[in-house]
């Protein structure tokens, strides 16, 4: 089985060994880059060395979005094989954005019946009568199983092998995600 590997940016540092290290593992399938990094490797001429090595490109979400979300900044690259939708606002962005430009979804990916969307445990698909609503929405849609999850759970019947599902094996695990300011105090933020 291949593995997806998640590169996160630091905005202001642009680390091309990222790439290289990636590009060194054979088992490893996929990346998933937030938009920033995916634009920084764009412009580094990586993205096309990614593609030559058979590696599948699919751009992160943010973690909190609005209203004015707009989802299509983050389908208009040609090379992307998928998004990786992090919670339901974005998910049902993604769904009104499918329906209204289905042309425009399925013409900006490289191979359009490989595109895939990853709905994180962000998106809380937690039994199977959540995840057949949510394919009744999205086919192609693949369910990432929730971390704290042991064992025995994840034998359990509720995660159907009927579901395309992925597990993340590691990861640096945010401990919150606020859209508030949590350094906030009675002066200022910063």
């Amino acid at each position: 089985s291949m593995l997806t590997a998640i590169l996160r940016s630091n905005k202001a540092i642009f680390d091309e060994s990222k790439f290289e290290l990636v590009m060194d593992f054979p088992y490893i399938d996929g990346i998933i880059l937030d938009l920033n990094l995916y634009e920084c490797a764009l412009k580094n001429n990586i993205i096309d060395k990614l593609l030559e090595t058979g590696i599948k490109l699919y751009i992160d979400t943010p973690y909190v979005t609005h209203n004015n979300f707009d989802i299509s900044t983050y389908l208009q690259y040609k090379s992307i094989s998928g998004i990786y939708i992090r919670n339901v606002d974005t998910m049902f962005a993604y769904i009104n954005y499918k329906n209204s430009y289905i042309d425009s979804v399925q013409s900006n990916v490289v191979n359009k019946n490989d595109f895939k969307v990853i709905c994180t445990d962000g998106v809380y698909a937690y039994n199977n009568m959540a995840r057949e609503f949510i394919m009744t929405l999205i086919p192609e849609v693949i369910f990432e199983l929730p971390k704290e999850l042991n064992k025995s759970e994840l034998n359990k019947t509720e995660f159907d092998k009927n579901f395309n599902n992925q597990l993340v094996i590691y990861e640096y695990q945010q401990v919150m995600v606020s859209n508030q300011c949590v350094i906030k105090n009675k002066y200022s933020c910063n």
